[in-house]
C-alpha cells in the first residue's frame, strides 16, 4: 500500500463521502495501512456501504483479522448490524470460518449470542457451514448450543438437516449425559445420537486397545487409575478434529510418569509406533453444502448457489421471519 507523502496528500484532498468510501474498500482489501490512513485523514470509522455494512463488519466477514484489531482499538462499534439481514461482525466471521476473527471479536467482548433477524446466532451460523473449528471456540466461549431460530430450530437440528456430522458431534459432546437422553427420544435427532455414542465407544475400544498395547511389552495391564484420565482428556481435542489426537496423545505420555513409561517397554516410548484409528467414523466437516431453509426441517429442499464473498450477496436464511 502507497502511504507515500503524495498519497497522504491525495486522500487530504478527497471529499468526506469519498474518504470513506475508500475506507470501506480497503477494510475488504485488508490494508492496514491504507485504512490507518483514512482514518488519519478524517474517514468515518462507522459509515456504511448502501446495505449497512461498516469497515469493521466488512473486514470480519473478509476474514481480515489485523484490520478488524485496528477498527477495535481505535473504537468501532463492535455490535454494528447491517441491513438485509440484521448480521454483526461476529456472525459473518462465524459463518464464513474465520476463527482468528472470531477469537478477536470474543476477546474484545462481543455477544456470543446475538442474533439476526431470524434469530440465528454465530454459533448456528458455524453449524450450517460446518465450521467445527470456530464452533468449537464458540462452544468453549460458552455459546448458548440450544437457542432456537424464529422457527424454533436449534444448532443440533441444522447439524443433521446439513449432514454435517462432526458439528452434531461437537454439539453432544458439550452437553449433559442427560440432556443427551432427553434429546435421543426426538426422531429426527435420534440416528445422530445413536451415531455418536457408538463412535465414542468405538473410540474407547481403540484407545483402550492402543495404550493397552504400550504396556505389553512387560503385559502389564494400564492402571484403570491412568486410563480414564486419558479417555477423558482426550475425546473434546478428538472431537474437534482427529489430527488432534495424536497431539493430545503425545501431551498425555509427555506427563506420564518415566517410572511408569519405563516400565511399561524395553524400547522408549517415542520409538514405538502409535496408530490411533476411529472405526465407522465419517467425516463429513469437509464437504461442500448448500444452504437450505432450516424451516423445510426435515424436507429436503432444493439446493442454491453457493454463498460467497462479503454480506453484499443475498443469500437464503434458515428460519422464518
Amino acid at each position: 500500500m502507497d502511504s507515500s507523502p503524495s498519497f497522504i496528500d491525495a486522500v487530504a484532498a478527497l471529499t468526506q463521502d469519498e474518504k470513506n468510501t475508500q475506507l470501506l474498500k480497503a477494510a475488504k482489501a485488508g490494508d492496514v495501512d491504507k485504512v490507518g490512513v483514512l482514518l488519519q485523514a478524517g474517514a468515518a470509522i462507522e459509515a456504511t456501504d448502501r446495505l449497512r455494512n461498516t469497515a469493521l463488519i466488512i473486514a470480519a466477514e473478509s476474514g481480515h483479522t489485523a484490520v478488524v484489531k485496528q477498527l477495535l482499538s481505535k473504537g468501532a462499534n463492535i455490535e454494528a448490524v447491517n441491513e438485509f439481514f440484521v448480521e454483526n461482525a461476529l456472525i459473518l466471521a462465524a459463518c464464513n470460518g474465520h476463527t482468528s476473527v472470531v477469537e478477536c471479536l470474543l476477546l474484545n467482548n462481543a455477544n456470543i449470542n446475538a442474533i439476526n433477524q431470524y434469530r440465528e446466532t454465530a454459533l448456528m451460523r458455524s453449524v450450517w457451514k460446518g465450521h467445527t473449528a470456530v464452533l468449537a471456540k464458540l462452544i468453549e466461549a460458552g455459546a448458548d448450543i440450544e437457542a432456537a431460530t424464529r422457527s424454533g430450530h436449534t444448532a443440533l437440528m441444522l447439524a443433521v438437516h446439513e449432514n454435517h456430522q462432526d458439528a452434531g458431534f461437537l454439539l453432544l459432546n458439550a452437553l449433559s449425559s442427560e440432556r443427551v437422553e432427553i434429546l435421543s427420544r426426538e426422531p429426527n435427532l435420534a440416528p445422530l445420537i445413536q451415531s455418536f455414542r457408538r463412535t465414542i465407544g468405538m473410540a474407547k475400544r481403540d484407545m483402550a486397545d492402543i495404550f493397552m498395547g504400550m504396556f505389553s511389552a512387560r503385559k502389564q495391564k494400564t492402571p484403570a487409575v491412568l486410563m480414564n484420565p486419558i479417555l477423558n482428556f482426550i475425546f473434546p481435542s478428538w472431537l474437534v478434529g482427529r489430527k488432534e489426537v495424536k497431539v493430545g496423545l503425545k501431551i498425555l505420555l509427555d506427563k506420564m510418569p518415566k517410572a511408569v513409561i519405563s516400565a511399561a517397554a524395553e524400547e522408549p516410548l517415542a520409538q514405538a509406533p502409535v496408530v490411533v484409528t476411529f472405526s465407522g467414523t465419517a467425516n463429513t466437516a469437509d464437504a461442500a453444502r448448500k444452504r437450505k431453509r432450516s424451516d423445510s426441517l426435515p424436507a429436503a429442499a432444493a439446493e442454491e448457489p453457493k454463498e460467497e464473498g462479503l454480506s453484499t450477496k443475498k443469500h437464503k436464511p434458515n428460519g422464518n421471519m
